[in-house]
């Protein structure tokens, strides 16, 4: 028994403190002058996860967050894509400053590896939030096919605002809580400059964390219910957030849990949960340009049609 509790009580402190993976591949090593090669495979796996996600976040940015109409950029609801580019963003910052601290800051520890390891870990969460909002604000606005007619009242100017409610149920509940679980997340992460209930706040910031793999889970099944998504892309979706659930915990902390050393082909277990969350990003990807291209036509028609309205001679009554 007391050796389950060093274990655990290590393990806080190796997460709070942001202590490195295994250093792998070990047959790298040969000396403490090839700093580079130490935890190679774990930077690699952040650089790759890097990569990934500027790719999927320059994507969204450019083609699939907005529709072109009479030569103006327009965003509607069914097309916006912002909150998955803040996403795709987090993760991306996130994993620069990943390949910054095992390239580098994890072997000369101090002060900048404690701020760039508690500052990675905001924008996780940053980016647990924005996977969260995501998923809701699918639910919610794009939860019909967009070529049912009931979806178009030829009887009312589009530029009512009923027409643009959310058409899925909680919404604003939802929102609510997505930030409550962030808020209380980032509580704890602040916390743990205070050593003395910094092992309790661990804990809570594991159940929050494991709330909000829980309500992701629910607003992909949400999703899953509705009619509008293709079979595909629900699928896709499933897959990424299947893959994205290693971030259930801390990479770190997992460790605790998995073979230590090197292996498989010659990295940690904890490297290749790094590359399955890199992984999800790109089927996140997919699932969102499938959605964009299925509303896309609908979006110009709509858009088109309130400025017909406009220039009717009915919205002038």
């Amino acid at each position: 028994r007391e050796r389950e509790g060093e274990r655990k009580r290590r393990m806080v402190s190796e997460y709070w403190d942001g202590e490195p993976l295994p250093p792998c591949p070990s047959a790298l090593h040969h000396g403490d002058h090839d700093e580079i090669v130490h935890f190679a495979s774990t930077w690699t796996a952040y650089l790759v996860w890097v990569l990934v996600a500027l790719g999927c976040l320059v994507l969204t940015g450019r083609r699939y967050n907005h529709v072109w109409v009479f030569e103006m950029r327009v965003r509607r609801e069914s097309v916006d894509n912002t909150r998955w580019v803040g996403f795709f963003a987090c993760y991306a910052l996130g994993g620069c400053i990943g390949v910054a601290r095992y390239m580098y800051t994890v072997q000369h520890p101090g002060d900048l590896n404690t701020v760039l390891f508690f500052v990675e870990a905001v924008l996780q969460q940053a980016g647990r939030a924005l996977l969260s909002s995501s998923l809701n604000f699918q639910q919610q606005y794009r939860a019909r096919d967009p070529d049912l007619k009931e979806n178009i009242n030829d009887s009312q100017p589009l530029l009512d605002t009923s027409a643009a409610k959310p058409r899925g149920i909680g919404y604003v509940k939802i929102n609510v809580l997505i930030c409550v679980q962030a808020t209380l997340c980032l509580l704890c992460l602040f916390m743990q400059f205070k050593d003395s209930v910094a092992e309790v706040f661990f804990w809570v910031l594991v159940g929050l964390l494991a709330s909000q793999l829980l309500l992701q889970i629910v607003l992909v099944c949400l999703v899953a219910l509705t009619p509008g998504p293709a079979a595909v892309s629900k699928a896709q979706l499933f897959v990424a957030l299947t893959l994205y659930a290693v971030n259930l915990l801390p990479i770190t902390v997992w460790q605790h849990f998995l073979p230590g050393d090197c292996p498989v082909l010659g990295v940690s277990v904890a490297d290749v949960f790094l590359l399955l969350s890199a992984c999800s990003m790109p089927l996140f990807f997919r699932f969102m340009q499938a959605e964009y291209l299925r509303n896309k036509d609908s979006a110009v028609l709509f858009t088109i049609k309130e400025a017909v309205d406009c220039m009717s001679p009915r919205a002038f009554k």
